[in-house]
């Protein structure tokens, strides 16, 4: 029988995308997910417990993609992230994002940037500009392009891989346990 080989694409890193722990952390984790996905949220967490476990290990670049349309289109809370992450402030929005992940209503969004304190000028300037729909639309044909069909949807050495929903599989996957510092 023919082994089907393991389909490798390049997952485009830029500038501006969110990055959630350590920048020079040699593991890179891309995720594709939706600020309205309830496992997108239970996903992060899990990744989140990961970089607390190793700090200067795993990182984990975030591609937001919007694809939820109920309760609230999620294209505007993506919008918001992209501008908060210009002030540093991406990893906490998310955070506050899942917490209110049925309700991403305008009135949320103004909540969550109160509690986070973010500069209201700047962003109020980052959103009446082009760049966080141009960022938006350059994830959704990256997305398209790398052939995601679901969120979440994680890439790791630009590969596919189906993520584990506990710490001990990602420790596993990413072969961090014989490693361990």
């Amino acid at each position: 029988p023919l082994e089907e080989e393991e389909k490798v694409v390049t997952v485009p890193i830029f500038p501006d995308d969110p990055i959630i722990g350590n920048r020079k952390a040699p593991v890179t984790i891309v995720a594709f997910e939706d600020l309205a996905c309830p496992a997108c949220r239970d996903q992060s967490a899990i990744l989140d417990e990961l970089i607390s476990k190793y700090p200067k290990r795993v990182k984990i670049v975030w591609k937001g993609l919007p694809v939820s349309h109920f309760p609230f289109p999620t294209e505007k809370p993506q919008r918001y992230g992209y501008c908060i992450n210009k002030q540093g402030k991406f990893e906490e929005f998310t955070q506050l994002a899942f917490e209110n992940i049925g309700s991403l209503s305008d009135a949320v969004l103004e909540e969550i940037v109160v509690r986070l304190n973010v500069n209201d000028r700047k962003l109020r300037e980052c959103l009446a500009g082009n760049d966080d729909d141009a960022y938006i639309e350059r994830v959704k044909q990256i997305a398209q392009l790398v052939n995601v069909q679901s969120v979440p949807t994680v890439f790791v050495d630009n590969k596919q891989v189906d993520a584990p929903f506990i710490v001990e599989g990602w420790e596993r996957l990413l072969g961090l346990q014989e490693n361990a510092n």
